[in-house]
């Protein structure tokens, strides 16, 4: 198959016209197409034509949508499940089974294994950094509460408002937490 002319860019370009994109996709096409090959014009000998411009943008477009309804998904799940590890996880695998057999349609055949276990490894490590997220997050508050009710305890001994000193050590206290292991 033959790279059309976004693909044969290097990527310090494609990246050039996906920033690009953000400020001219409300243009018209002509003008997109002029912007596109005023960022090409030193670097590419065939400048993409007009339809061609447009239909990468569509492209992107599209992925910028799909990825949309995919964090719209996720955010959704979250509200519904929240910390119901297991409902979230069988949810995600539903997920994974529907890009699958979306995937399947779209191709007009079955992936091959290799495709498949692609997919459910990312699948996974997505789940795995998530549930490595919750447990930091734990460890980090239940490590702010030891901290804060320590000061608030030394605060009840001392018996005064704070002063400069205690300032001092709720910043040395908090900020050890980041620096400690």
């Amino acid at each position: 198959m033959r790279k059309n002319w976004f693909d044969s860019l290097p990527l310090e370009e494609q990246d050039q016209i996906y920033e690009l994109w953000s400020e001219i996709s409300h243009l018209s096409r002509t003008e997109q197409t002029e912007r596109v090959h005023a960022v090409l014009k030193d670097s590419v000998e065939d400048l993409p034509s007009r339809a061609s411009v447009h239909r990468k943008f569509k492209e992107f477009e599209e992925r910028c949508e799909a990825l949309r309804t995919a964090t719209h998904q996720a955010q959704a799940m979250m509200e519904q499940f929240g910390d119901d590890q297991s409902r979230l996880s069988e949810a995600s695998l539903q997920m994974v089974q529907g890009l699958i057999f979306e995937l399947m349609l779209q191709r007009g055949r079955e992936l091959e294994p290799k495709e498949v276990l692609m997919i459910a490894k990312a699948a996974a490590a997505a789940g795995d950094s998530g549930l490595r997220v919750k447990q930091y997050q734990a460890k980090l508050k239940a490590k702010l509460e030891e901290t804060f009710n320590k000061i608030e305890q030394d605060q009840k001994k001392a018996e005064a408002d704070l002063d400069l000193k205690t300032i001092q050590k709720i910043r040395e206290q908090v900020y050890g937490i980041f620096t400690a292991g």
